[in-house]
């Protein structure tokens, strides 16, 4: 994000009335979603405890691309803004530890996924017509975190 800060400043904070007006949310639902598909297959293993319903996972997932987005909306510094998405992941984790027992490999996924979307996020992707591009954006975020998760967490 921050390659591209200047056109993700206007997408979180101007974006109100045009196609991108829903980014945070479709990049939230597409989150929740392979959450889910993860947390079932924990909770097949027996690695996983506890539940929550789809929409209080969503108002969550939510609070933390919002809470790392503001980085962007208020114009911190990017390494000043990968220290705080560091500590919003320890913060998130906490709470869904609490939640649902989630191992620290959800923390890590977490983790990397922020830190994936701030350090390697491609602003050409999102250039490509916003409802068709949903699915690719979404193998592409998924490499991106298989990427940091396999390559040390959080090595770029």
């Amino acid at each position: 994000m921050y390659d591209h800060f200047d056109e993700f400043k206007l997408i979180l904070c101007r974006a109100e009335g045009t196609g991108y007006a829903d980014f945070i949310e479709v990049l939230v639902e597409l989150e929740v979603d392979r959450s889910e598909e993860y947390y079932s297959h924990l909770r097949k293993n027996g690695m996983l405890s506890g539940s929550m319903t789809r929409q209080l996972h969503h108002m969550i997932t939510r609070a933390y691309f919002t809470a790392v987005c503001e980085t962007i909306v208020h114009d911190v510094p990017r390494e000043e803004a990968m220290k705080y998405v560091d500590e919003l992941a320890i913060f998130f984790h906490s709470g869904w530890y609490a939640l649902a027992t989630v191992p620290l490999s959800a923390a890590i996924y977490f983790a990397g996924l922020m830190r994936s979307i701030m350090e390697m996020f491609n602003f050409s992707a999102i250039s490509q017509g916003f409802l068709n591009r949903r699915q690719h954006m979404s193998r592409r975020i998924r490499l991106r975190v298989s990427r940091t998760i396999f390559h040390g967490c959080y090595a770029k």
